[in-house]
């Protein structure tokens, strides 16, 4: 399989990295959740392919405040791994990761980046076997436009989106995982998970 854009996706690709997205998510779901002292944190449905205008939306449009955790991914796969909150929801949950005042919220989040960036690799290890190195997370506020701008840049800008939201449901905070692989490994990825 050649190097492939969101748009050259087949359905059956496009739900094997759907299911992929669900795998890491769950993941990064329970790791969240250990992390914020087993609050209950759960996946709503992962979007394969999703256009960028189409991901902004999902964060609340183009104008909308956030703050992106970015992990770079190099190895047999390399991309991108994101966790996107509104300001709001990023606020409450540096204040749940104990971060009391603003100069502590960014480590908090950093760690969270961490800690969420680990269990979507190991998953990925686990169903493929391919090892794939996280840069150290970049935790930075912006629009949602501007992110969605930046997803893929020095990937490949049509490179497909794979986003999963994860649920803390006691605190009504709402995050995206954000998975974007560069689209020159999509058939690699996609050969080791059995898929031709």
């Amino acid at each position: 399989m050649a190097a492939a854009t969101a748009a050259e996706l087949s359905p059956l690709h496009a739900d094997a990295l759907g299911e992929l997205g669900n795998i890491c998510g769950g993941r990064a779901a329970d790791a969240l959740s250990r992390l914020l002292g087993e609050r209950p944190v759960s996946l709503a449905l992962t979007e394969a392919h999703l256009p960028r205008e189409q991901v902004a939306e999902r964060l609340g449009g183009a104008a909308a405040s956030v703050v992106g955790l970015r992990v770079a991914l190099t190895g047999p796969v390399d991309g991108e791994l994101w966790l996107v909150l509104r300001q709001r929801d990023a606020d409450v949950l540096s204040r749940l990761l104990g971060a009391h005042h603003a100069g502590a919220a960014s480590g908090a989040l950093y760690e969270a980046a961490n800690i969420v960036a680990s269990a979507c690799l190991n998953a990925l290890y686990a169903l493929t076997r391919l090892t794939v190195v996280p840069s150290v997370p970049e935790v930075t506020a912006l629009s949602a436009g501007e992110l969605c701008a930046r997803l893929g840049r020095g990937v490949m800008p049509e490179s497909p989106v794979v986003t999963t939201e994860l649920r803390l449901r006691d605190e009504n905070v709402s995050g995206r995982l954000l998975f974007v692989p560069h689209a020159r490994c999509v058939g690699p990825l996609l050969l080791a998970m059995g898929i031709t």
